[in-house]
């Protein structure tokens, strides 16, 4: 981050002006985590599901930080900029300093896709341009403020994963960001809980495009159906991305697509081949966004599959991990009825002889339909005849064995486990030489405890990715 006199962060955010002696204090960095505040840092104190960040202004104040920022009626002593709401008061802060930069800000969101298509992204253009991207699951109303903080003069671009829950949220974050390409990879099954319904989530996703107005490009995926509605209804230019047998043409397009385990091979609709070193079918997608923007940018093809060359999965995204005996695939981060699916082709897609097992846990955020949709994913196990043994976890697991049951699959194929925990330890005491193993579920199922178990059975750290 630029170094910004308080005074002029406190006007950005309509705060109660600072007193003369802190007005033109330098502000080097924001922070919103007392243990990591360094001199220099402005603290930003945020209001949190555990933890209140304003329980920690004494102990930011003492660690160095030029001031802190707070909600107004908080009970806080020392240097401080008041506002009405410090969360909004941060994307307010963030659009502004968005506004110094003259970066070429690419907003990415989908139902499912979207960190795979962000690293993609991030890879094609670091071969042209310096630029950052958002990192981790830094992609709500604080993560997207704290990547757009990070915006350096020499930066050419800014890949911004934007996520949502339901309608409005997409929105906001396109007027902090305010992006001048959005990519939308999907809409799917996810957070229905919050959208309501899948039209819900079209017009939660439609908001990224919506907020292009005449002048920005859409970059939309016209394998989705309702991605195409929303790039029908775009007054901004859309280029589409989908493979060569899509209907409508696709701008950028793939064909002769090949599985091999842990890469993906195809070529674009100029015949040039592309070879990711990253698992699963549903990479071609996030590749051909990648490909997609970069021709917008005024890279050529070649440089663009360099870029592409060196893209590689986000952990806990797809991940392939290789024991004496074990193949891990590790796609424990998130699950949604899309995203499993995907799971599901990618397990039975592999090559490599040895029994397939599938661990999957219950899928969250579903709303009213979520018996349903486990349902229907426990009847693609049993029609998937590359899927050995599926070990289900959690209650809604539950719904999803019966449904494979009822579908034909083996009973002593199916396991069901209240706990990862317990998942773990049966995948520990059962392995067969040469296993592949897929894991994947929704964040609360903390599926990763059985990776770390699996890895924890060949010596590697729980730490290893």
């Amino acid at each position: 981050m630029r170094n910004i006199e308080l005074a002029v962060i406190g006007a950005s955010v309509a705060a109660a002006p600072p007193g003369p002696e802190l007005a033109n204090r330098l502000v080097e960095r924001v922070s919103i985590d007392s243990r990591t505040v360094r001199p220099g840092d402005l603290f930003w104190a945020l209001p949190g599901e555990w933890y209140d960040g304003h329980d920690f202004v004494a102990r930011a104040l003492a660690a160095g930080a030029v001031a802190a920022v707070v909600n107004a009626e908080h009970a806080a002593t020392g240097p401080l900029l008041r506002v009405r709401d410090s969360r909004r008061a941060l994307g307010d802060f963030a659009a502004w300093y968005r506004g110094l930069h003259a970066a070429t800000v690419i907003g990415v969101t989908g139902s499912v896709g979207k960190t795979s298509t962000r690293e993609a992204i991030f890879a094609v253009l670091s071969r042209h341009h310096s630029g950052l991207r958002s990192e981790r699951n830094l992609n709500n109303d604080i993560g997207v403020p704290l990547t757009l903080l990070e915006l350096a003069t020499e930066h050419k671009f800014a890949v911004v994963e934007m996520g949502a829950s339901r309608e409005g949220e997409i929105a906001r974050l396109a007027v902090i960001a305010r992006p001048q390409i959005g990519v939308l990879t999907a809409v799917a099954e996810a957070h229905l809980e919050g959208f309501g319904s899948l039209d819900g989530v079209e017009r939660g996703k439609g908001e990224l495009v919506a907020s292009l107005g005449t002048t920005g490009t859409a970059v939309l995926n016209g394998d989705d159906p309702r991605v195409r509605a929303i790039g029908e209804r775009a007054a901004c230019p859309v280029v589409w991305f989908g493979v060569a047998s899509s209907p409508g043409a696709p701008h950028t397009s793939a064909h002769g697509i090949e599985i091999d385990d842990g890469t993906v091979s195809f070529r674009l609709d100029n015949g040039m081949p592309i070879r990711l070193n990253a698992a699963g079918r549903h990479q071609v997608h996030a590749a051909l966004a990648a490909v997609a923007v970069g021709r917008l940018l005024g890279m050529a093809d070649e440089e663009i599959r360099a870029g592409l060359e060196t893209y590689r999965s986000a952990p806990m995204r797809s991940q392939v991990e290789r024991y004496d005996g074990l193949t891990l695939i590790n796609d424990a981060y998130n699950a949604s009825p899309a995203s499993m699916r995907a799971a599901i082709e990618l397990l039975g897609e592999w090559r490599r002889p040895g029994r397939r097992t599938l661990v999957c846990g219950d899928m969250k955020e579903l709303g009213r339909d979520e018996q349903r949709l486990h349902g229907e994913l426990g009847e693609q196990i049993a029609r998937c005849r590359g899927i050995d043994r599926c070990v289900a976890v959690g209650p809604l697991a539950e719904c999803l064995v019966a449904a494979a049951r009822r579908a034909g699959m083996n009973d002593a194929s199916l396991v069901h486990c209240d706990s990862a925990e317990q998942a773990a330890d049966l995948l520990a005491a059962t392995l067969e030489q040469n296993e592949i193993v897929l894991v994947k579920g929704s964040r609360a199922m903390r599926l990763e405890l059985v990776v770390e178990r699996l890895r924890a059975r060949f010596g590697i750290p729980s730490a290893a990715a």
